[in-house]
């Protein structure tokens, strides 16, 4: 890229752009956090799961992967709902709790507040009331941050928790044909 392109601040779209190029970049929108691009899934790499109905009588398919690398450096399993209007459900999901570094916990929650603000319970940027509840047995559901009261119009609704033996970030009504 030369110097005219970066004063203007035009991206290089070269494959030569580093990972940590892109988890260093300003994220704007949940779609920003993602290595995989999250409007083409699920994709090849997905198995099929079970079908089933849902509570109106539609049907949904579930789908799931593994990674060969950690989104957000967080998660190894993506987890898909898609429901029959091509509108789906994303579940980011990692199953060894004790191998969770912190500061990467962290690093999410807080850009997450940058573009969504505080969140529906009144919490904003971590702090150590989050690590005592990720670590804690009793009160670990008391972590978390969840965006969905209605005024993120797209997604529907934004979600990082934990439960008794996974770490979850979770995107509600993504809609493919957007």
């Amino acid at each position: 890229m030369g110097l005219f392109d970066k004063i203007l601040g035009k991206e290089n779209n070269n494959s030569s752009q580093t990972s940590s190029d892109s988890e260093n970049k300003e994220k704007k929108t949940i779609f920003d956090f993602f290595k995989i691009n999250l409007l083409e899934l699920p994709n090849d790499s997905f198995v099929e799961g079970e079908s089933e109905l849902n509570t109106v009588g539609e049907p949904i398919k579930h789908y799931r992967t593994s990674l060969s690398y950690l989104e957000c450096n967080l998660f190894d399993t993506i987890e898909i709902i898609k429901f029959q209007n091509n509108s789906f459900n994303i579940f980011f999901k990692y199953y060894n709790l004790s191998k969770v570094k912190i500061d990467n916990v962290k690093k999410l929650i807080d850009s997450l507040y940058l573009i969504y603000g505080v969140d529906e319970n009144d919490k904003g940027k971590f702090t150590d009331n989050d690590i005592n509840d990720f670590h804690s047995e009793d009160f670990y559901m008391l972590f978390g941050r969840r965006w969905s009261d209605g005024k993120y119009k797209y997604p529907a609704a934004v979600e990082i928790d934990r439960d008794s033996d996974v770490i979850i970030f979770s995107i509600w009504d993504i809609n493919s044909n957007k």
